[in-house]
């Protein structure tokens, strides 16, 4: 399995809070004789909405906007980097989730 993490139900989940699904798209309950390996996940409650903006590439023209779940503007920035690699961060605000 390539997750790290379970919430407080067992689910199980990726680097970003996200539901953690096998390859024919359902979601993965551990165990409870299997819980005790993973760490909990963070409290989504405790987490923050944000919105990044940023070039795929650096130089690029063209704006991208990634939103995600984070601690704090650091993470959600690590985090939009992480999936764009090349990326470059033209800012970062937080926001209401309708």
């Amino acid at each position: 399995m390539e997750f790290r993490y379970i919430d407080r139900n067992g689910i199980a989940l990726d680097d970003y809070g996200h539901e953690f699904r096998d390859a024919n798209g359902q979601i993965i309950i551990v165990p409870p004789s299997e819980r005790g390996f993973y760490d909990i996940a963070y409290n989504p409650d405790n987490l923050i909405n944000y919105r990044v903006s940023l070039h795929e590439d650096k130089g690029d023209k063209f704006t991208l906007f990634f939103e995600c779940m984070a601690e704090d503007q650091d993470h959600a920035e690590e985090q939009a980097l992480n999936a764009y690699p090349n990326g470059e961060i033209i800012n970062c605000t937080e926001y209401e989730a309708n």
